[in-house]
Protein backbone atom coordinates (compact mmCIF):
# COMPACT_ATOMS: atom_id res chain seq x y z
CA UNK A 1 0.00 0.00 0.00
CA UNK A 2 1.43 3.43 -0.92
CA UNK A 3 0.78 4.94 2.55
CA UNK A 4 4.12 4.83 4.37
CA UNK A 5 5.52 5.52 7.83
CA UNK A 6 7.52 8.79 7.99
CA UNK A 7 10.95 9.43 9.43
CA UNK A 8 9.92 12.91 10.62
CA UNK A 9 6.73 14.88 10.70
CA UNK A 10 6.35 18.50 9.50
CA UNK A 11 5.56 21.12 12.12
CA UNK A 12 2.35 22.44 10.48
CA UNK A 13 -0.68 20.37 11.39
CA UNK A 14 -4.34 20.78 10.49
CA UNK A 15 -7.40 18.89 11.74
CA UNK A 16 -8.70 18.21 8.22
CA UNK A 17 -7.31 18.72 4.72
CA UNK A 18 -9.78 18.38 1.84
CA UNK A 19 -8.46 17.82 -1.68
CA UNK A 20 -10.75 19.08 -4.45
CA UNK A 21 -13.01 22.16 -4.50
CA UNK A 22 -15.93 20.78 -6.48
CA UNK A 23 -19.44 20.54 -5.01
CA UNK A 24 -18.52 17.68 -2.66
CA UNK A 25 -15.33 19.25 -1.32
CA UNK A 26 -17.01 22.64 -0.88
CA UNK A 27 -19.96 21.05 0.94
CA UNK A 28 -17.69 19.10 3.27
CA UNK A 29 -15.62 22.20 4.04
CA UNK A 30 -18.76 24.23 4.75
CA UNK A 31 -20.14 21.64 7.16
CA UNK A 32 -16.83 21.46 9.00
CA UNK A 33 -16.81 25.26 9.21
CA UNK A 34 -20.29 25.12 10.70
CA UNK A 35 -19.00 22.64 13.28
CA UNK A 36 -16.03 24.98 13.93
CA UNK A 37 -13.45 22.50 12.65
CA UNK A 38 -10.51 24.40 11.03
CA UNK A 39 -9.94 23.03 7.53
CA UNK A 40 -7.58 23.46 4.58
CA UNK A 41 -9.15 23.07 1.12
CA UNK A 42 -6.72 22.36 -1.72
CA UNK A 43 -7.66 22.79 -5.38
CA UNK A 44 -5.21 22.07 -8.20
CA UNK A 45 -6.89 24.43 -10.64
CA UNK A 46 -7.17 28.18 -10.67
CA UNK A 47 -10.20 29.64 -8.96
CA UNK A 48 -13.29 28.03 -10.54
CA UNK A 49 -12.80 28.26 -14.25
CA UNK A 50 -14.90 25.19 -15.01
CA UNK A 51 -17.80 25.69 -17.38
CA UNK A 52 -20.79 23.65 -18.53
CA UNK A 53 -23.90 22.19 -16.95
CA UNK A 54 -22.36 18.83 -15.90
CA UNK A 55 -24.26 17.66 -12.78
CA UNK A 56 -27.48 19.58 -13.38
CA UNK A 57 -30.28 18.20 -11.15
CA UNK A 58 -30.35 18.88 -7.40
CA UNK A 59 -32.90 16.84 -5.45
CA UNK A 60 -35.14 18.25 -2.70
CA UNK A 61 -33.44 16.44 0.21
CA UNK A 62 -30.04 17.58 -1.07
CA UNK A 63 -31.31 21.16 -1.12
CA UNK A 64 -32.23 20.55 2.53
CA UNK A 65 -28.65 19.43 3.18
CA UNK A 66 -27.35 22.61 1.58
CA UNK A 67 -29.81 24.71 3.57
CA UNK A 68 -28.27 23.33 6.76
CA UNK A 69 -25.08 25.13 5.76
CA UNK A 70 -27.01 28.21 4.70
CA UNK A 71 -27.23 28.07 0.90
CA UNK A 72 -30.03 25.71 -0.17
CA UNK A 73 -32.50 28.56 -0.61
CA UNK A 74 -30.03 30.70 -2.55
CA UNK A 75 -29.38 27.82 -4.95
CA UNK A 76 -33.06 26.96 -5.41
CA UNK A 77 -34.09 30.57 -5.99
CA UNK A 78 -31.70 30.87 -8.92
CA UNK A 79 -32.63 27.49 -10.40
CA UNK A 80 -35.47 26.14 -12.52
CA UNK A 81 -38.01 23.95 -10.70
CA UNK A 82 -38.59 20.55 -12.32
CA UNK A 83 -41.80 18.85 -11.23
CA UNK A 84 -42.45 16.33 -13.99
CA UNK A 85 -40.72 14.32 -16.69
CA UNK A 86 -41.96 12.95 -20.02
CA UNK A 87 -40.84 9.73 -21.73
CA UNK A 88 -41.35 9.18 -25.48
CA UNK A 89 -40.95 6.28 -27.90
CA UNK A 90 -40.30 7.43 -31.45
CA UNK A 91 -42.76 10.33 -31.81
CA UNK A 92 -45.27 9.21 -29.19
CA UNK A 93 -45.55 10.25 -25.53
CA UNK A 94 -45.55 7.07 -23.42
CA UNK A 95 -46.08 8.57 -19.99
CA UNK A 96 -45.53 11.58 -17.75
CA UNK A 97 -44.01 11.20 -14.30
CA UNK A 98 -45.19 13.64 -11.66
CA UNK A 99 -42.44 14.06 -9.08
CA UNK A 100 -44.01 13.99 -5.60
CA UNK A 101 -44.67 17.36 -4.03
CA UNK A 102 -46.61 18.39 -0.96
CA UNK A 103 -47.98 21.83 -0.17
CA UNK A 104 -45.78 21.92 2.94
CA UNK A 105 -42.55 21.11 1.09
CA UNK A 106 -39.98 23.88 1.34
CA UNK A 107 -38.25 22.97 -1.92
CA UNK A 108 -39.45 21.55 -5.26
CA UNK A 109 -38.77 17.87 -6.06
CA UNK A 110 -35.81 18.80 -8.27
CA UNK A 111 -34.19 21.95 -9.55
CA UNK A 112 -32.18 22.33 -12.72
CA UNK A 113 -29.08 24.44 -12.27
CA UNK A 114 -25.64 24.17 -13.92
CA UNK A 115 -22.91 22.78 -11.69
CA UNK A 116 -20.91 25.96 -12.16
CA UNK A 117 -23.68 27.87 -10.36
CA UNK A 118 -23.86 25.26 -7.60
CA UNK A 119 -20.14 25.68 -7.01
CA UNK A 120 -20.44 29.49 -6.98
CA UNK A 121 -23.20 29.41 -4.35
CA UNK A 122 -21.25 26.95 -2.19
CA UNK A 123 -18.08 28.99 -2.46
CA UNK A 124 -19.85 32.22 -1.53
CA UNK A 125 -21.31 30.55 1.55
CA UNK A 126 -17.96 29.04 2.52
CA UNK A 127 -16.23 32.40 2.31
CA UNK A 128 -18.89 33.97 4.53
CA UNK A 129 -18.40 31.26 7.12
CA UNK A 130 -14.63 31.56 7.41
CA UNK A 131 -12.57 28.88 9.22
CA UNK A 132 -11.51 27.36 5.89
CA UNK A 133 -8.13 28.09 4.29
CA UNK A 134 -8.83 27.77 0.55
CA UNK A 135 -5.67 27.33 -1.53
CA UNK A 136 -6.13 27.57 -5.31
CA UNK A 137 -3.42 26.25 -7.62
CA UNK A 138 -2.20 23.71 -5.06
CA UNK A 139 -1.76 20.23 -6.51
CA UNK A 140 -1.30 17.19 -4.27
CA UNK A 141 1.47 14.90 -5.47
CA UNK A 142 1.08 11.10 -5.54
CA UNK A 143 1.90 9.28 -2.33
CA UNK A 144 0.83 9.84 1.27
CA UNK A 145 2.71 9.26 4.51
CA UNK A 146 0.76 8.28 7.62
CA UNK A 147 1.56 7.61 11.25
CA UNK A 148 -0.68 7.20 14.29
CA UNK A 149 -1.52 10.91 14.51
CA UNK A 150 -0.96 12.48 11.13
CA UNK A 151 -1.17 12.13 7.36
CA UNK A 152 1.47 14.01 5.38
CA UNK A 153 0.80 15.25 1.86
CA UNK A 154 3.26 16.71 -0.63
CA UNK A 155 1.70 19.77 -2.27
CA UNK A 156 2.99 21.74 -5.26
CA UNK A 157 1.81 25.35 -5.12
CA UNK A 158 2.77 28.81 -6.40
CA UNK A 159 5.56 29.08 -3.82
CA UNK A 160 7.00 25.63 -4.44
CA UNK A 161 6.62 22.10 -3.11
CA UNK A 162 5.83 21.76 0.58
CA UNK A 163 4.71 19.12 3.07
CA UNK A 164 1.35 19.49 4.74
CA UNK A 165 0.24 17.45 7.74
CA UNK A 166 -3.36 16.76 8.77
CA UNK A 167 -5.14 14.62 11.31
CA UNK A 168 -7.47 13.52 8.50
CA UNK A 169 -7.41 13.84 4.70
CA UNK A 170 -10.45 13.61 2.44
CA UNK A 171 -10.10 13.18 -1.31
CA UNK A 172 -12.93 14.91 -3.19
CA UNK A 173 -10.76 15.15 -6.29
CA UNK A 174 -12.90 13.37 -8.84
CA UNK A 175 -12.60 10.31 -11.05
CA UNK A 176 -8.83 10.55 -11.43
CA UNK A 177 -8.38 11.05 -7.68
CA UNK A 178 -4.76 11.30 -6.58
CA UNK A 179 -5.89 10.55 -3.04
CA UNK A 180 -7.69 7.33 -4.01
CA UNK A 181 -4.68 6.15 -6.02
CA UNK A 182 -2.34 7.06 -3.17
CA UNK A 183 -4.50 4.91 -0.88
CA UNK A 184 -3.86 2.00 -3.23
CA UNK A 185 -7.58 1.67 -3.91
CA UNK A 186 -9.09 0.84 -7.29
CA UNK A 187 -12.58 0.91 -8.76
CA UNK A 188 -14.88 -2.08 -9.29
CA UNK A 189 -17.55 -2.13 -11.97
CA UNK A 190 -17.97 -1.59 -15.70
CA UNK A 191 -18.01 1.01 -18.45
CA UNK A 192 -20.65 1.38 -21.15
CA UNK A 193 -19.95 0.96 -24.86
CA UNK A 194 -21.71 3.94 -26.41
CA UNK A 195 -20.86 7.54 -25.66
CA UNK A 196 -23.04 10.55 -24.96
CA UNK A 197 -22.58 13.92 -26.61
CA UNK A 198 -23.75 16.66 -24.24
CA UNK A 199 -24.49 20.18 -25.48
CA UNK A 200 -25.60 23.33 -23.63
CA UNK A 201 -27.50 25.66 -25.95
CA UNK A 202 -28.86 29.15 -25.52
CA UNK A 203 -32.09 29.36 -27.51
CA UNK A 204 -33.70 32.42 -29.03
CA UNK A 205 -37.33 31.40 -28.53
CA UNK A 206 -39.36 28.64 -26.87
CA UNK A 207 -38.67 24.95 -27.48
CA UNK A 208 -41.12 22.95 -25.34
CA UNK A 209 -42.40 22.79 -21.76
CA UNK A 210 -39.74 23.47 -19.15
CA UNK A 211 -39.57 19.86 -17.97
CA UNK A 212 -37.48 16.72 -18.47
CA UNK A 213 -38.02 15.10 -21.90
CA UNK A 214 -36.52 11.67 -22.62
CA UNK A 215 -36.80 10.14 -26.12
CA UNK A 216 -36.25 6.50 -27.09
CA UNK A 217 -35.51 6.03 -30.82
CA UNK A 218 -36.61 9.50 -31.99
CA UNK A 219 -36.52 10.50 -35.65
CA UNK A 220 -33.77 13.00 -34.79
CA UNK A 221 -31.50 10.25 -33.37
CA UNK A 222 -32.86 6.93 -34.74
CA UNK A 223 -31.95 3.76 -32.87
CA UNK A 224 -30.58 5.70 -29.91
CA UNK A 225 -31.72 8.08 -27.18
CA UNK A 226 -31.92 11.83 -26.57
CA UNK A 227 -32.55 13.66 -23.29
CA UNK A 228 -33.55 17.33 -23.14
CA UNK A 229 -33.36 19.31 -19.90
CA UNK A 230 -34.13 23.03 -19.50
CA UNK A 231 -31.84 25.28 -17.49
CA UNK A 232 -32.33 28.82 -16.16
CA UNK A 233 -32.01 31.73 -18.57
CA UNK A 234 -33.29 30.13 -21.76
CA UNK A 235 -30.53 27.49 -21.86
CA UNK A 236 -31.24 23.85 -22.74
CA UNK A 237 -29.07 20.79 -22.35
CA UNK A 238 -29.30 18.01 -24.94
CA UNK A 239 -27.73 14.59 -24.31
CA UNK A 240 -27.32 12.55 -27.52
CA UNK A 241 -26.43 8.88 -27.35
CA UNK A 242 -23.78 8.42 -30.07
CA UNK A 243 -21.57 5.56 -31.32
CA UNK A 244 -18.43 4.74 -29.38
CA UNK A 245 -16.16 5.88 -32.24
CA UNK A 246 -17.58 9.43 -32.16
CA UNK A 247 -14.90 12.11 -31.68
CA UNK A 248 -15.65 15.61 -30.50
CA UNK A 249 -13.18 17.37 -32.80
CA UNK A 250 -14.61 15.75 -35.94
CA UNK A 251 -18.18 16.49 -34.78
CA UNK A 252 -17.30 20.18 -34.69
CA UNK A 253 -15.23 20.46 -37.87
CA UNK A 254 -17.45 18.25 -40.05
CA UNK A 255 -20.66 20.06 -39.14
CA UNK A 256 -22.21 16.89 -37.67
CA UNK A 257 -22.75 18.59 -34.32
CA UNK A 258 -24.87 21.33 -35.85
CA UNK A 259 -26.74 18.75 -37.94
CA UNK A 260 -27.67 16.84 -34.79
CA UNK A 261 -28.85 19.99 -33.05
CA UNK A 262 -30.86 21.21 -36.03
CA UNK A 263 -32.69 17.88 -36.31
CA UNK A 264 -33.99 18.51 -32.78
CA UNK A 265 -34.57 22.27 -32.99
CA UNK A 266 -35.61 22.73 -36.60
CA UNK A 267 -35.29 26.40 -37.56
CA UNK A 268 -34.83 27.53 -33.96
CA UNK A 269 -31.83 29.86 -33.56
CA UNK A 270 -29.26 28.80 -30.99
CA UNK A 271 -25.78 29.42 -29.64
CA UNK A 272 -23.58 26.62 -28.33
CA UNK A 273 -22.33 27.43 -24.85
CA UNK A 274 -20.58 24.16 -23.99
CA UNK A 275 -20.14 20.72 -25.49
CA UNK A 276 -18.57 17.55 -24.13
CA UNK A 277 -18.31 13.87 -24.96
CA UNK A 278 -18.63 11.28 -22.22
CA UNK A 279 -18.34 7.56 -21.82
CA UNK A 280 -20.35 6.63 -18.75
CA UNK A 281 -19.06 4.34 -16.04
CA UNK A 282 -20.63 2.30 -13.26
CA UNK A 283 -17.78 2.11 -10.74
CA UNK A 284 -17.40 1.99 -6.95
CA UNK A 285 -14.10 2.24 -5.09
CA UNK A 286 -13.07 -0.90 -3.22
CA UNK A 287 -12.60 1.14 -0.04
CA UNK A 288 -13.83 4.60 1.04
CA UNK A 289 -11.40 4.78 3.97
CA UNK A 290 -7.87 3.66 4.69
CA UNK A 291 -6.62 4.74 8.09
CA UNK A 292 -6.95 8.52 8.35
CA UNK A 293 -7.66 8.99 4.65
CA UNK A 294 -11.12 9.08 3.06
CA UNK A 295 -12.62 9.59 -0.38
CA UNK A 296 -16.01 11.01 -1.33
CA UNK A 297 -18.04 11.90 -4.42
CA UNK A 298 -16.65 10.89 -7.81
CA UNK A 299 -13.39 9.87 -6.17
CA UNK A 300 -15.41 7.08 -4.51
CA UNK A 301 -18.10 6.29 -7.09
CA UNK A 302 -18.94 6.98 -10.74
CA UNK A 303 -22.35 6.38 -12.28
CA UNK A 304 -24.43 7.36 -15.27
CA UNK A 305 -26.24 10.70 -14.93
CA UNK A 306 -29.64 9.23 -15.84
CA UNK A 307 -31.11 9.44 -12.37
CA UNK A 308 -29.18 12.45 -11.03
CA UNK A 309 -27.40 10.25 -8.50
CA UNK A 310 -23.78 11.36 -8.87
CA UNK A 311 -23.48 14.82 -7.32
CA UNK A 312 -26.55 14.34 -5.11
CA UNK A 313 -25.05 11.23 -3.52
CA UNK A 314 -21.65 12.94 -3.30
CA UNK A 315 -23.13 15.80 -1.28
CA UNK A 316 -24.74 13.20 1.01
CA UNK A 317 -21.26 11.62 1.37
CA UNK A 318 -19.93 14.98 2.52
CA UNK A 319 -22.57 15.56 5.18
CA UNK A 320 -22.27 12.00 6.48
CA UNK A 321 -18.51 12.29 6.94
CA UNK A 322 -18.60 15.86 8.26
CA UNK A 323 -20.63 15.22 11.38
CA UNK A 324 -18.59 12.13 12.21
CA UNK A 325 -15.27 13.98 11.85
CA UNK A 326 -16.68 16.75 14.05
CA UNK A 327 -17.77 14.33 16.77
CA UNK A 328 -14.38 12.59 16.77
CA UNK A 329 -12.24 15.73 16.61
CA UNK A 330 -14.26 17.40 19.39
CA UNK A 331 -13.82 14.37 21.64
CA UNK A 332 -17.51 13.43 21.65
CA UNK A 333 -16.92 10.07 19.95
CA UNK A 334 -14.10 7.61 19.46
CA UNK A 335 -12.41 7.12 16.10
CA UNK A 336 -14.37 3.92 15.45
CA UNK A 337 -17.32 6.13 14.44
CA UNK A 338 -15.41 7.11 11.30
CA UNK A 339 -15.50 3.53 10.05
CA UNK A 340 -19.27 3.81 9.66
CA UNK A 341 -18.77 6.37 6.89
CA UNK A 342 -17.61 3.64 4.52
CA UNK A 343 -20.19 1.16 5.77
CA UNK A 344 -23.06 3.57 5.16
CA UNK A 345 -21.97 5.48 2.07
CA UNK A 346 -20.46 2.55 0.16
CA UNK A 347 -23.75 0.71 0.64
CA UNK A 348 -25.52 3.80 -0.74
CA UNK A 349 -23.15 3.87 -3.73
CA UNK A 350 -23.75 0.20 -4.48
CA UNK A 351 -27.51 0.77 -4.41
CA UNK A 352 -27.16 3.73 -6.79
CA UNK A 353 -25.01 1.62 -9.09
CA UNK A 354 -27.59 -1.19 -9.04
CA UNK A 355 -30.35 1.24 -10.06
CA UNK A 356 -28.37 3.09 -12.71
CA UNK A 357 -27.01 -0.18 -14.14
CA UNK A 358 -30.57 -1.36 -14.68
CA UNK A 359 -31.33 1.95 -16.40
CA UNK A 360 -28.27 1.76 -18.64
CA UNK A 361 -28.95 -1.87 -19.61
CA UNK A 362 -32.41 -0.78 -20.75
CA UNK A 363 -31.20 2.36 -22.50
CA UNK A 364 -28.09 0.79 -24.03
CA UNK A 365 -28.67 -3.00 -24.17
CA UNK A 366 -25.28 -4.79 -24.20
CA UNK A 367 -26.42 -7.73 -26.36
CA UNK A 368 -28.59 -8.14 -29.44
CA UNK A 369 -30.98 -10.34 -27.44
CA UNK A 370 -31.46 -7.68 -24.76
CA UNK A 371 -31.92 -4.99 -27.42
CA UNK A 372 -34.62 -7.05 -29.13
CA UNK A 373 -36.41 -7.56 -25.79
CA UNK A 374 -36.10 -3.85 -24.96
CA UNK A 375 -37.48 -2.82 -28.37
CA UNK A 376 -40.41 -5.19 -27.95
CA UNK A 377 -41.23 -3.61 -24.57
CA UNK A 378 -41.12 -0.15 -26.14
CA UNK A 379 -43.41 -1.17 -29.01
CA UNK A 380 -45.87 -2.84 -26.65
CA UNK A 381 -45.79 0.13 -24.28
CA UNK A 382 -47.64 2.30 -26.81
CA UNK A 383 -50.84 0.40 -25.99
CA UNK A 384 -50.00 -1.60 -22.84
CA UNK A 385 -49.78 -0.01 -19.35
CA UNK A 386 -48.12 -3.21 -18.12
CA UNK A 387 -45.32 -2.86 -20.69
CA UNK A 388 -45.09 0.87 -19.99
CA UNK A 389 -44.25 0.08 -16.37
CA UNK A 390 -41.13 -1.78 -17.59
CA UNK A 391 -39.73 1.24 -19.47
CA UNK A 392 -36.72 2.70 -17.64
CA UNK A 393 -35.60 6.18 -18.64
CA UNK A 394 -33.91 6.86 -15.31
CA UNK A 395 -35.15 6.50 -11.71
CA UNK A 396 -34.29 9.78 -10.05
CA UNK A 397 -32.33 10.12 -6.81
CA UNK A 398 -33.83 9.54 -3.37
CA UNK A 399 -31.95 9.39 -0.04
CA UNK A 400 -30.56 6.01 0.99
CA UNK A 401 -31.80 4.13 4.07
CA UNK A 402 -28.97 2.83 6.29
CA UNK A 403 -30.58 -0.47 7.27
CA UNK A 404 -27.38 -2.42 7.99
CA UNK A 405 -25.34 0.28 9.71
CA UNK A 406 -23.81 -0.59 13.11
CA UNK A 407 -24.99 2.78 14.49
CA UNK A 408 -28.64 2.33 13.51
CA UNK A 409 -30.97 0.70 16.03
CA UNK A 410 -34.59 -0.33 15.73
CA UNK A 411 -34.91 -2.54 18.81
CA UNK A 412 -38.04 -2.07 20.88
CA UNK A 413 -40.11 -1.18 17.82
CA UNK A 414 -43.16 -2.77 16.31
CA UNK A 415 -44.68 -2.84 12.84
CA UNK A 416 -46.79 0.25 13.58
CA UNK A 417 -43.72 2.47 13.95
CA UNK A 418 -42.84 4.41 10.80
CA UNK A 419 -40.54 5.44 9.24
CA UNK A 420 -37.97 2.81 9.99
CA UNK A 421 -34.59 3.47 11.56
CA UNK A 422 -31.92 4.46 9.04
CA UNK A 423 -34.33 6.38 6.80
CA UNK A 424 -34.26 10.12 6.27
CA UNK A 425 -36.61 11.65 8.81
CA UNK A 426 -39.70 13.15 7.16
CA UNK A 427 -40.44 16.85 7.42
CA UNK A 428 -43.65 18.39 8.74
CA UNK A 429 -44.93 21.80 9.82
CA UNK A 430 -44.54 22.60 13.51
CA UNK A 431 -44.00 25.37 16.02
CA UNK A 432 -41.41 25.38 18.76
CA UNK A 433 -42.76 26.88 21.95
CA UNK A 434 -40.84 30.10 22.61
CA UNK A 435 -39.02 30.09 19.25
CA UNK A 436 -41.08 31.54 16.40
CA UNK A 437 -38.24 31.13 13.88
CA UNK A 438 -38.76 27.35 13.64
CA UNK A 439 -41.73 26.40 11.45
CA UNK A 440 -40.84 22.86 10.36
CA UNK A 441 -39.31 19.79 11.90
CA UNK A 442 -36.13 19.58 9.82
CA UNK A 443 -35.09 23.03 11.05
CA UNK A 444 -34.31 21.34 14.38
CA UNK A 445 -31.71 19.08 12.78
CA UNK A 446 -28.04 19.80 12.16
CA UNK A 447 -26.14 20.83 15.28
CA UNK A 448 -26.31 17.55 17.15
CA UNK A 449 -28.71 14.73 17.90
CA UNK A 450 -32.40 15.37 18.53
CA UNK A 451 -34.50 13.06 20.69
CA UNK A 452 -38.01 13.35 19.25
CA UNK A 453 -40.56 11.99 21.70
CA UNK A 454 -44.29 11.70 20.90
CA UNK A 455 -45.97 12.55 24.20
CA UNK A 456 -49.15 10.67 25.09
CA UNK A 457 -50.62 13.72 26.85
CA UNK A 458 -49.56 16.89 28.69
CA UNK A 459 -48.73 15.00 31.89
CA UNK A 460 -46.51 12.54 30.00
CA UNK A 461 -44.76 15.48 28.28
CA UNK A 462 -44.00 17.18 31.60
CA UNK A 463 -42.71 13.90 33.06
CA UNK A 464 -40.28 13.50 30.16
CA UNK A 465 -38.96 17.05 30.47
CA UNK A 466 -38.49 16.76 34.25
CA UNK A 467 -36.76 13.38 34.03
CA UNK A 468 -34.62 13.89 30.93
CA UNK A 469 -33.45 17.44 31.62
CA UNK A 470 -30.44 16.37 33.68
CA UNK A 471 -29.75 13.42 31.36
CA UNK A 472 -29.09 15.66 28.34
CA UNK A 473 -27.31 18.51 30.10
CA UNK A 474 -23.85 19.05 28.58
CA UNK A 475 -24.39 16.50 25.81
CA UNK A 476 -24.80 17.04 22.07
CA UNK A 477 -28.45 16.03 22.12
CA UNK A 478 -31.59 18.03 22.67
CA UNK A 479 -35.00 16.79 23.71
CA UNK A 480 -37.97 17.71 21.54
CA UNK A 481 -41.32 16.64 23.00
CA UNK A 482 -44.12 16.59 20.45
CA UNK A 483 -47.48 17.80 21.75
CA UNK A 484 -50.77 18.72 20.14
CA UNK A 485 -51.36 22.27 21.34
CA UNK A 486 -49.99 25.34 23.10
CA UNK A 487 -51.86 24.29 26.22
CA UNK A 488 -49.93 21.01 26.30
CA UNK A 489 -46.68 22.93 25.78
CA UNK A 490 -46.88 24.85 29.05
CA UNK A 491 -44.13 24.13 31.60
CA UNK A 492 -41.99 22.22 29.07
CA UNK A 493 -39.04 24.66 29.36
CA UNK A 494 -38.46 25.20 25.65
CA UNK A 495 -38.60 21.49 24.78
CA UNK A 496 -42.09 21.54 23.24
CA UNK A 497 -42.66 20.98 19.52
CA UNK A 498 -46.28 21.72 18.66
CA UNK A 499 -47.58 19.42 15.94
CA UNK A 500 -49.79 21.98 14.21
CA UNK A 501 -51.16 19.58 11.57
CA UNK A 502 -50.83 16.18 13.23
CA UNK A 503 -48.33 15.09 10.58
CA UNK A 504 -45.40 14.56 12.96
CA UNK A 505 -47.34 12.08 15.07
CA UNK A 506 -48.69 10.40 11.94
CA UNK A 507 -45.20 10.09 10.44
CA UNK A 508 -43.19 8.98 13.47
CA UNK A 509 -45.39 6.24 14.85
CA UNK A 510 -47.71 5.75 17.82
CA UNK A 511 -47.64 7.95 20.90
CA UNK A 512 -44.91 6.97 23.32
CA UNK A 513 -42.33 6.49 20.54
CA UNK A 514 -38.84 8.00 20.79
CA UNK A 515 -36.85 8.66 17.59
CA UNK A 516 -33.23 9.81 17.61
CA UNK A 517 -32.48 12.14 14.69
CA UNK A 518 -28.84 12.40 13.62
CA UNK A 519 -27.14 15.64 12.56
CA UNK A 520 -27.67 14.55 8.92
CA UNK A 521 -31.42 14.11 9.42
CA UNK A 522 -31.42 10.30 9.29
CA UNK A 523 -33.22 8.40 12.03
CA UNK A 524 -30.57 6.74 14.18
CA UNK A 525 -32.91 4.86 16.48
CA UNK A 526 -36.61 4.21 17.02
CA UNK A 527 -37.98 2.95 20.32
CA UNK A 528 -41.64 2.39 21.08
CA UNK A 529 -42.84 2.48 24.68
CA UNK A 530 -39.70 4.54 25.39
CA UNK A 531 -38.49 5.81 28.76
CA UNK A 532 -36.42 8.96 29.44
CA UNK A 533 -33.37 6.92 30.41
CA UNK A 534 -33.23 5.60 26.84
CA UNK A 535 -32.49 9.07 25.46
CA UNK A 536 -28.76 9.45 26.08
CA UNK A 537 -27.92 5.76 25.72
CA UNK A 538 -29.48 5.73 22.25
CA UNK A 539 -27.60 8.88 21.27
CA UNK A 540 -24.34 7.34 22.53
CA UNK A 541 -25.07 4.21 20.49
CA UNK A 542 -25.66 6.37 17.40
CA UNK A 543 -22.27 8.02 18.00
CA UNK A 544 -20.51 4.67 17.88
CA UNK A 545 -20.07 4.06 21.60
CA UNK A 546 -20.76 0.34 21.14
CA UNK A 547 -18.25 -0.06 18.30
CA UNK A 548 -14.84 -1.42 19.27
CA UNK A 549 -12.17 1.29 19.14
CA UNK A 550 -9.84 1.28 16.16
Amino acid sequence: MPIKTPMTRPHTEHPVVIVGAGPVGLTLASFLARFEVPTVLLEAGARHRRIGSRAIFVQRDVLEILERIGCGRALADGALSIERGHTYFQERLLYTTEFPRDENDVFPPFVSVPQTRTEEVLLDQLQRQGRVDIRWGHEVQPGLIEDEQCVTLTVAGPSGVKALCASYVVGCDGAGSVIRKSMGVGYEGQSHGDKFLIVDLELHGELMSLERHFHFDPSFNPGRQVLLIPQPGGVWRIDFQVPFETELASERTSGKLDERIQKVLGDQRYEIRWVSLYQFHQLVAQKFQRGRVFIAGDAAHLMSPFGARGMNSGIADAENLAWKLWRVLSGQANAALLGTYEQERRAAALENIRITTHTMRFMVPPTSEERAARDQILRRSIESPEARALVDSGKLYTPFTYEDSPIILSAGTNAAVTPRAGAMGPDAPCRVHGNDSVTRLRALVGDGFVGLYLARDAEDARFWVRTARQEVEGKAIRLAVVVASDADAMELEGCAVIDTTGRIRAAFGPLGTLSILRPDGHIAAVWSEAKPEHLCSLADFASGADIDSL
